[in-house]
């Protein structure tokens, strides 16, 4: 369920916000995943988590332009995802202890697929074979994004392996541009490195106080 509704917020929030944009703001992941991980897994929060998140959220407020106060749908829906697929992270990590990666990316289908299924029942249109093609290929390639994520949570905290993910904003930029001519606003490019900041210094001072 929590899956679903990520990728549903998501895809929402992608319809109505810049590639880019939305790819930026969902580097909160790993803030939130924070929060998350100190109510269920009762990870200690420490003052350099307190400031790790306030300047993380902080470059979030900077990406939403600090000119428009206001926040849009297409933004709000992307927040939203950031925090279900939060929740879900911090399941998947605690899955980890006694399940297999491959046993829990099979779980996850299993159980998304009719659940996905029901709801597209009511907006359903058949996909030409081109978008079948597509959707084939999201479907792989996602199948192989979500194992890899998996093996890595088996294999470290949330707040380690995450920062890893901020390359995708560069590569979220140059396909938004080439593929839909879209020209990234300046406050991404501002406020993404002050969240890989935050979430960087987040997971460098975990790795000093372990042993």
């Amino acid at each position: 369920m929590l899956n679903i509704g990520a990728l549903l917020t998501y895809f929402v929030g992608l319809s109505l916000e810049p590639l880019a944009k939305v790819v930026a703001l969902s580097l909160t992941v790993p803030l939130f995943a924070s929060l998350v991980a100190v109510v269920f897994l009762r990870e200690p929060m420490n003052l350099r988590r307190w400031i790790a998140m306030g300047i993380g959220f902080a470059g979030a407020l900077v990406i939403l332009d600090p000119a428009n106060p206001s926040l849009s749908l297409g933004a709000s829906m992307v927040l939203v995802s950031n925090v279900l697929w939060a929740v879900a992270l911090n399941i998947i990590k605690s899955l980890a202890r006694t399940e297999t990666s491959v046993t829990i990316s099979l779980y996850a289908a299993i159980l998304m697929a009719p659940m996905a299924g029901v709801a597209a029942l009511f907006v359903w249109q058949t996909p030409t074979a081109v978008q079948l093609a597509w959707l084939v290929g999201i479907g792989v390639l996602g199948s192989i994004a979500q194992l890899c994520l998996s093996q890595a949570l088996r294999e470290a905290d949330v707040t380690l392996v995450l920062p890893i993910d901020f390359t995708k904003v560069v590569w979220a930029s140059l396909i938004g541009y080439a593929a839909f001519g879209q020209v990234p606003d300046v406050w991404i490019f501002v406020g993404a490195p002050i969240i890989f900041g935050a979430v960087f210094y987040n997971a460098w001072s975990e790795r000093r106080r372990s042993p």
